[in-house]
């Protein structure tokens, strides 16, 4: 909204550059900005650990997986649906899969929108910071 990033150049990593370089002005606008995130460090559960998952929980308690959980607007998509996705991949080509509403976010209102949960390790953040395009999404829900 200052302008300081172009719409065309934005980008998480664009976000996280401008930030290292302008750190007084980045701290004011995080403490301004309602959405900015705080992440803090968990163990696995001991459920998801027998499991073999180690990803963070999502709202519903459980690891996130990558590429399968998705955040959403809970007053849109109950918690734990199923959905299909279809949505550019920063990556080349289309994503197209069945995903799982195990997740929210403050930024996520209305439908349809949710955030597709990449991963944790380097390269996961690289493709996510990159995912700006749109996609379409379907709740899927037996019939009657």
């Amino acid at each position: 909204e200052r302008g300081a990033i172009s719409p065309q150049a934005i980008s998480a990593q664009a976000i996280a550059g401008w930030l290292r370089t302008h750190p007084v002005e980045g701290r004011e606008l995080m403490q301004r900005n309602a959405r900015y995130v705080y992440f803090r460090e968990t163990a696995p559960s001991a459920r998801d650990a027998l499991a073999g998952r180690d990803g963070p929980a999502g709202s519903l308690g459980v690891a996130l997986t990558p590429l399968r959980s998705v955040a959403v607007d809970t007053r849109a998509v109950p918690p734990g649906s199923l959905l299909w996705l279809e949505a550019e991949d920063p990556r080349g080509g289309t994503l197209r899969r069945v995903v799982v509403a195990q997740d929210t976010g403050a930024a996520i209102v209305g439908v349809p929108r949710a955030d597709l949960y990449w991963g944790t390790c380097a390269t996961a953040g690289e493709h996510a910071g990159l995912m700006k395009g749109h996609g379409r999404l379907w709740l899927l829900q037996p019939r009657p």
